[in-house]
């Protein structure tokens, strides 16, 4: 009898609780202001005024950690070697975190990633790129391509990278 309803709730979670579909998912807003959050997994967001960001709510239990952006963002990412970190842009720009802190500017027409700290691989229209600290990666939609060069360097505050131009130093 015990092995019975042992076998019966094993079938319901497995037919509910598993059942649950991934489109459900948590957003991120900074409407009139910059905002920090904080990931499940311990990774911080910034989101810049008029950002947003897309978890899913198996964000962290599924071997993939994904997050979707629209606008600007400065990310500091825990680090699970297990668990990759890949951030999706409207743009068709992914990048795969390394274990980093980097900013993403991504919206319709472009996106680009600015590399602070660790490294990351950045893909886009069947081109890779990996990045070290100081280097920017830049994508153009309307011209399908993908270049890497040096970010600007910050006067006012040495050793950091400009992010979000004119707007903040990460």
């Amino acid at each position: 009898m015990a092995a019975s309803l042992l076998m019966l709730s094993g079938i319901y979670y497995l037919f509910t609780v598993q059942q649950i579909p991934k489109s459900i998912k948590t957003v991120y807003r900074a409407a009139d202001e910059k905002k920090i959050y904080q990931l499940p997994d311990g990774t911080a967001v910034t989101l810049d005024k008029g950002s947003e960001l897309e978890v899913s709510n198996h964000f962290g239990i599924d071997s993939i950690r994904e997050v979707w952006i629209k606008g600007d963002g400065y990310f500091s990412v825990a680090h699970d070697k297990k668990k990759p970190f890949i951030v999706h842009t409207l743009a068709g720009m992914n990048v795969k975190v390394l274990g980093t802190e980097f900013n993403v500017s991504a919206w319709k027409d472009k996106a680009y990633v600015v590399l602070n700290k660790g490294s990351v691989e950045v893909n886009a229209a069947d081109q890779q790129l990996r990045l070290q600290p100081g280097e920017r990666a830049l994508f153009s939609t309307l011209e399908q391509r993908m270049e890497k060069n040096r970010s600007i360097r910050s006067s006012i505050m040495p050793g950091k990278i400009t992010c979000w131009p004119l707007i903040t130093i990460c």
